[in-house]
């Protein structure tokens, strides 16, 4: 985050035009989980006087400085966001052995009455 404070200090600094440009209000959606929030942010971002910002643009705020580095934006979030994908599938088919295994000593331990149900 100091790292994105710190490019957007330095576009300011080549472009004061930046600070100079209004700006509305943002609307910040906060509640508990299973509560609808994420029905309700898809809804206003569905508003053509809404805009929300896309997961790259959450991280890259501004892709195009020169210290954000190779790939930044877009290209780069699809990029950790692929990897992440094929973790968590590994993942999973870890943890479905891990159960199953977890499973079957339970039921061993039942018949060899090691433990009662």
């Amino acid at each position: 985050m100091l790292s994105t404070l710190l490019i957007l200090a330095d576009a300011e600094r080549e472009d004061p035009a930046i600070s100079t440009r209004p700006l509305a209000p943002p609307i910040f959606i906060a509640g508990l989980s299973r509560s609808g929030t994420t029905f309700l942010h898809g809804l206003l971002a569905e508003d053509p006087a809404n805009r929300a910002p896309r997961t790259w643009e959450a991280i890259y705020p501004y892709p195009a400085h020169r210290a954000a580095g190779f790939g930044a934006g877009r290209w780069k979030v699809q990029l950790q966001l692929r990897i992440f994908t094929r973790q968590s599938v590994a993942l999973r088919q870890h943890w479905r052995v891990m159960l199953r295994d977890a499973f079957w000593l339970a039921n061993f331990c039942l018949k060899q009455g090691a433990i009662r149900s």
